[in-house]
């Protein structure tokens, strides 16, 4: 791994930082933002986190993150780096956006955010 090396000038860290964002983003294709504040602890978000967590996919990774500022559509699930946001997602709904989205890379139409994907509605 890059960050073992022995970095003696501030130039030679803002080197290796730069080396492991790019390891980094070429192990990481994509990656799905599941909300993990009250409000869409509320709505499921634990049980929505582990269904995206049960999936195996070597390219992408599963985050739970703080509050995202939907609170009023949880369960809120973002995926990046395409910026599509999910709403009121409930587990069963996992399946569907793993394979017509993450596998098929067409969203979800029923699930986007009506505010941020208005092209939709």
């Amino acid at each position: 791994m890059v960050a073992e090396a022995l970095v003696s000038s501030y130039g030679g860290l803002v080197e290796v930082r730069s080396q492991e964002r790019v390891s980094y983003l070429v192990e990481v294709q994509r990656q799905v933002l599941v909300c993990q504040y009250v409000n869409c602890l509320a709505n499921g978000s634990k049980d929505v986190l582990e269904a995206f967590e049960a999936i195996s996919m070597p390219d992408l990774e599963v985050l739970a993150v703080g509050c995202q500022g939907q609170c009023n559509m949880g369960s809120t699930v973002r995926v990046l780096p395409d910026e599509t946001w999910y709403c009121r997602v409930k587990p069963d709904d996992v399946p569907m956006i793993l394979q017509q989205h993450l596998l098929g890379g067409k969203p979800v139409e029923r699930l986007l955010h009506p505010r941020l994907h208005a092209q939709f509605w």
